[in-house]
């Protein structure tokens, strides 16, 4: 049971109050108001459930949920402070809202009782089995006639590959092609012949997150059918009527002179609201008739009732003599919400397992479609890929969805820091160390058949670029006396103008046209500001997770404010600002607003500098104490943040560690 405290007794909680007193689900401890005389009090006091006007004294009890009702946010930050750390806290208008939502799955599961009997017992052949999976083939949900078609235990069919439960399943094949398929015909291990509709699951931003398998018992449901029209034939309708009225399938059958034979109370009250609906049955009515074929993947649009249907009309054959034709309809309008709710489901589920895949790129300008297509298509074969893009443009992130998207994705992803300074370490920590007393395994074998990500691979030496071009040309390497094969997929990146580098001589030429093969370019921020308000709602649900806050975005006028910045720190500075905004909002505001954004103005590094007495020092001498007194400057103003230094600096990473240990930082 779950524990709830209601603080504030006035008119307008009393409908909060009777459905959590007829949900069996929870438990009331009490209803407390500083005014004894409060209508919601009295109504506490005819259940006779506990009552009182000094709420903390009810804190003392173990409490799951408090709905603080008084709408004074005094009472509320109050209330904040005192609570324990598991009790939920939510106002009343959330409870409102909650409850409009209860009612909501209340009277369904009402209606659900009235019919099971009728739908198990009368018409349960007619029922739909639903198996839906994951865009990974994963099995995620099987409804108990689904296990009873295809003869599996569902619980030990979640989380296992679809093919391992149906052979020669088409669900991948619908993943692959993101396309339905209607009404197919299928036989299963068990003999049982199917008729099944497979469906896509693609949210609002184009992106797959699975797909649902909808099976009928073919065969049952033909014979059903000519069984009806038999029982038309023969003049005992009262008896069909008896069947049809007791189901909530949408069902509609016609003889073969387009004469409805009967429809499910449910089609008559879709068509009695939308007349549209009704035209169409009939026209694809006639059109069977005519054709002797199956309609299918129509799709009627209702206005009247807000819903979205697909009808499948198949033509009814007895002994090879067309009796008629049967539509059935499907309200597909709650598996959009459906959906949206998975798409949050596999959000956490990403936040928790900490590897992202392309739904977690955010942007659908063309320079990033462009981006996302080409890493998807990359993620498909073995080869190197080259990442290129400014710091912060989420060159990581794609290597991650890389591999989650690629069949590696059960193995290692490792990520290495080529800007590392230590070259011999960078080097053992690598490819390994083999000596007589024990063996170091590099993280190239660790990857094994699975991803390496070679970050910043242009800062590595020349005789490390030499290695590693060896490496890509041969598939192997020499630790030791050893030879050593590799089975893992590379991928590098790089913020670096490659083509300067290599006249600057500090990149190899070839080593540049074989990483440059596969190379994807990640646009920075600046190049796709249309997506800034795309990203920005992104990141903030995200962070909402962190903070376990509900910001539910942003408003225009701090959204124009962003849009004017020229973000050199890109997607990451965006998270950076946001996560500062989080951290000035209310307890009770949810929009992010131009006053809670920090200003953005990029200081300039200060280089005031004295200057130093020049006597008995050479030229060389001197800017070698100006050049040190600058980078230790630098490092100060940046709070020794390397990274942060090197950019300010206008230098590589590498050569600001090169001229810390030069002059002794």
């Amino acid at each position: 049971m779950i524990r709830v405290l209601i603080i504030g007794a006035e008119k307008k909680c009393i409908p909060i109050l009777n459905l959590l007193i007829e949900a069996e689900l929870f438990e009331i401890v009490a209803v407390v108001d500083k005014h004894q005389d409060a209508p919601g009090l009295v109504v506490a006091k005819q259940f006779q459930l506990k009552t009182g006007c000094n709420w903390e004294y009810w804190l003392k009890e173990p409490i799951d949920i408090i709905i603080d009702a008084t709408g004074s946010g005094d009472t509320y930050d109050a209330i904040c402070k005192i609570k324990e750390k598991d009790t939920e806290i939510i106002t009343l208008k959330t409870a409102i809202l909650l409850s409009e939502l209860m009612k909501e799955q209340l009277t369904r599961l009402h209606t659900l009782e009235t019919d099971k009997f009728y739908l198990n017992a009368i018409f349960s052949k007619t029922n739909d089995g639903i198996v839906m999976v994951d865009a990974h083939e994963m099995v995620t949900f099987m409804n108990s006639k689904a296990e009873e078609i295809i003869g599996v235990n569902r619980e030990e069919a979640l989380s296992k590959p679809i093919r391992v439960i149906i052979d020669h399943s088409r669900l991948p094949n619908v993943l692959r092609t993101r396309r339905k398929e209607i009404d197919q015909q299928m036989t299963l291990k068990n003999g049982k012949s199917i008729l099944t509709t497979r469906i896509p699951i693609i949210d609002s931003n184009n992106i797959l997150l699975g797909a649902v398998a909808i099976i009928r018992e073919f065969e049952d449901l033909i014979k059903l059918t000519e069984k009806i029209m038999d029982v038309h034939f023969s003049g005992i309708k009262h008896v069909v009527r008896a069947i049809f009225n007791s189901t909530d399938e949408v069902i509609n059958i016609v003889d073969n002179e387009n004469k409805e034979i009967i429809s499910t109370p449910a089609l008559k009250k879709i068509m009695k609201a939308d007349e549209h609906v009704e035209n169409s049955l009939d026209l694809f009515h006639r059109r069977v008739l005519q054709t002797n074929r199956t309609e299918q993947d129509q799709v009627l649009i209702s206005e009247a009732l807000n819903k979205e249907f697909t009808l499948t009309v198949n033509p009814i054959k007895h002994f090879g003599e067309v009796k008629g034709s049967m539509a059935i309809l499907h309200d597909v309008t709650d598996r959009k919400e459906l959906a949206d709710e998975l798409k949050k489901t596999r959000q956490l589920i990403r936040n928790i397992e900490g590897m992202p895949t392309f739904e977690d790129v955010a942007g659908s300008s063309s320079v990033m479609t462009v981006a996302i297509e080409q890493a998807k298509a990359a993620a498909k074969t073995s080869g190197t890929i080259l990442l290129r893009g400014e710091s912060g443009t989420g060159k990581e992130l794609f290597a991650k969805a890389i591999h989650n998207e690629s069949n590696r994705r059960h193995n290692k992803f490792i990520r290495v820091d080529c800007s590392m300074k230590d070259e011999a370490k960078l080097e053992q920590l690598l490819f390994g160390k083999d000596n007589p007393y024990n063996e170091v395994t590099g993280l190239l074998e660790q990857a094994k058949r699975g991803t390496i990500f070679l970050d910043e691979v242009s800062e590595l030496s020349i005789r490390m670029q030499k290695r590693l071009l060896q490496l890509l040309d041969e598939n192997k390497f020499v630790r030791g006396s050893t030879m050593v094969s590799l089975d893992t997929r590379i991928i590098t990146a790089t913020k670096k103008n490659l083509e300067k580098a290599i006249v600057d001589g500090t990149l190899m030429e070839n080593l540049y046209y074989r990483l440059n093969r596969l190379s994807i370019y990640i646009p920075s921020l600046s190049e796709r500001m249309e997506d800034l308000p795309e990203i920005a709602l992104f990141l903030i649900n995200k962070l909402n997770q962190f903070y376990g806050r509900n910001i539910s975005g942003i408003d225009k006028e701090a959204l124009t404010f962003l849009k004017q910045h020229h973000w050199p720190g890109n997607v990451s500075e965006l998270n950076i600002i946001l996560s500062h905004a989080m951290l000035f909002i209310e307890p009770y505001e949810d929009t992010i607003k131009r006053d809670h954004l920090p200003s953005l103005e990029r200081k300039p590094l200060t280089r005031t500098i004295e200057c130093t007495h020049l006597s008995n020092r050479t030229l060389q001498q001197s800017m070698e104490l100006y050049e040190k007194d600058i980078i230790h400057m630098a490092l100060k103003e940046n709070n020794y943040n390397k990274t942060k230094t090197a950019e300010a600096l206008g230098i590589s990473i590498r050569n600001l560690y090169y001229k810390m240990d030069k002059y002794g930082f």
